[in-house]
């Protein structure tokens, strides 16, 4: 039999547009074994998680987007949500990945390209600051009709990150520059880019600062805007209630798969990859 919530409050987030047309096809049952508590000792989930199996235990999806960049000198990753994430978990970046650093010295004129998927973006300098010739790659890559629905890009320290927006395609990357003067590498020798490299083990979660401390100094530099996560066998729908395991340490509830309109502002977190295995659902802007 379900458990009931007894705890007496509001709905503070509705996440659908409109009430009809919203339909669950799997029941779950979760517990707080994989919740990490406030600073009030209580386990409270926000509308609009999604639920995952997480090596055959059914938990609140336990990804994140980082606020706070993380490099090598630290055991901190800052970000949103880091609730359904606990002591031992193992941080990945969700999605495939690869680096472009540009350097040297550049002149106005100089250009860049950087080839995705066979498809060519380039960049040609309007003066001669490297950081702005890194920003304007950046941000063509993001504007490119062709190439922005496959992935963005994310400038920080001066390198270009790129990640797979649909969390599965490992594309071939290659770049190339006009003068001798600059250089433009791909992150070590790749030509694709690689799968989420591993960031290190969970070691204590802080949900009053939103900080996930690990083992040991993180394996890689993430920059803000990057999605982190625990590898995940399959997710499984998306939880459209506030949820607070304190009188009941399990809950029975529907998972919603297919929506009329889903409100992505007010999701805790989303990313390509879920808009990918959840084509039923419409996610639309909050207004």
């Amino acid at each position: 039999m379900p458990f009931i919530n007894r705890r007496n409050f509001s709905e503070e987030k509705q996440i659908f547009w409109f009430a009809e047309g919203n339909i669950t096809t799997k029941n779950v049952a979760v517990t707080n074994e994989f919740l990490s508590p406030d600073a009030e000792g209580l386990k409270l989930v926000n509308a609009g998680m999604f639920v995952a199996d997480v090596a055959g235990d059914i938990r609140f999806l336990p990804r994140l987007t980082l606020t706070t960049a993380t490099g090598t000198g630290s055991k901190s990753v800052v970000g949103t949500p880091v609730v359904p994430f606990v002591a031992g978990d193992v941080l990945y970046v969700v999605e495939p990945q690869a680096t472009v650093t540009i350097g040297g010295t550049v002149a106005e004129g100089d250009v860049v390209t950087i080839t995705i998927n066979g498809i060519p973006v380039t960049a040609t300098a309007a003066t001669t600051t490297l950081a702005d010739l890194v920003a304007l790659a950046a941000a063509n890559i993001n504007s490119n009709t062709q190439v922005k629905d496959l992935v963005k890009a994310i400038v920080s320290g001066g390198v270009i990150y790129l990640y797979a927006i649909d969390g599965v395609s490992t594309y071939s990357i290659a770049v190339a520059e006009t003068s001798a003067a600059v250089t433009i590498a791909v992150g070590g020798s790749a030509t694709q880019f690689a799968y989420g490299a591993a960031i290190g083990t969970v070691a204590s979660v802080s949900v009053a600062t939103n900080t996930i401390t690990l083992e040991a100094n993180a394996s890689a530099v993430v920059p803000i805007g990057a999605h982190l996560g625990v590898r995940v066998n399959s997710v499984l729908g998306l939880d459209n209630h506030q949820r607070e395991f304190n009188y009941e340490t399990t809950q029975n509830f529907g998972l919603f798969t297919e929506s009329n309109g889903v409100k992505e502002n007010l999701l805790p977190y989303v990313d390509g990859d879920l808009k990918r295995r959840f084509s039923k659902l419409t996610f639309a802007a909050k207004v």
